[in-house]
This record gives C-alpha cells, structure tokens and sequence, in this order.
C-alpha cells in the first residue's frame, strides 16, 4: 500500500497541467462554478486578484484543456478523464493542502533552477542544524 495520499492521475495534473497555487484556486473555481461562463474581470471580482492575471490564466488553463472559452468568457469543461482528476484533486486539496502545494513547487522547481537553487538553500541549512545538533530559534 503507498503513503501517497494523491491518486496518481491527480499527481500528473497537477504536474502536467497546473503552475501555481493561484492558478490551482482558479481551476477549482471554474470546477466548482461550471454552470455559467466567467469574463475574466467577473472571475478576478470573485477572487480578488488582477484581472490581467486571471485572463491570462483562464486563456492557458482553456489551452490545456480544462476550460473553454465563449466569446469574451470562458466555462469549466474538461473531458471525462481530465474532470475526473480535476474532481478527485479538488478533494484532495481539501483533505492534503500541503502535500498538493508541495506537488505543484516540487514539479516547478525542477524545471526552474532559480527556484530549485532557493528551495535547496532551505533544506541545506535544515540539514546543517539538524547535524550540529542546534535548536530552532525561538519565534516571535
């Protein structure tokens, strides 16, 4: 039995198909709103971010095959597989935040040697202190 809580089609769309954390909320509030067709500046309302972004995201999110777009506006509609994993990630967000957080900046980061090189200055000086037998400094 695997520890992964995600289903591996949820891995690889995640992988495959989304690039952000924003860009995830997006999609989910596209999923979860999929009766009615979203301007963009309707959509970037709704969410409280810019409406250039979400255009633009909407635009890439229909290229790969998650939405469509109507005229000026763009609807939920996803194959039957790629709704599938779209509905099992949405379920997945909620019960592992982290771990589809994590899923989406590990797989960026690998493209991205600036962001791998900022994630690994992290895990570095993690290792070091956890080597040197050093305590957390106290927060706050």
């Amino acid at each position: 039995m695997s520890s992964d809580p995600l289903l591996p089609h949820v891995r690889l769309l995640l992988t495959e198909r989304i690039d952000s954390v924003a860009q995830l909320d997006l999609l989910l509030f596209m999923h979860r709103r999929r009766e009615r067709a979203w301007t963009p500046a309707d959509a970037s309302t709704e969410l409280r971010i810019s409406p250039d972004w979400t255009r633009a995201e909407l635009e890439k999110l229909a290229a790969r095959g998650l939405l469509l777009c109507e005229g000026q506006a763009f609807r939920y509609s996803a194959a039957p597989d790629l709704d599938s994993a779209v509905s099992d990630l949405s379920r997945a967000y909620q019960a592992f935040p982290v771990t589809v957080v994590g899923v989406i900046y590990s797989s960026k980061a690998s493209v991205d040697p600036n962001l791998r090189q900022f994630a690994d200055a992290f895990r570095l000086r993690r290792e070091r202190r956890s080597s040197e037998g050093d305590k957390e400094p106290p927060r706050g």
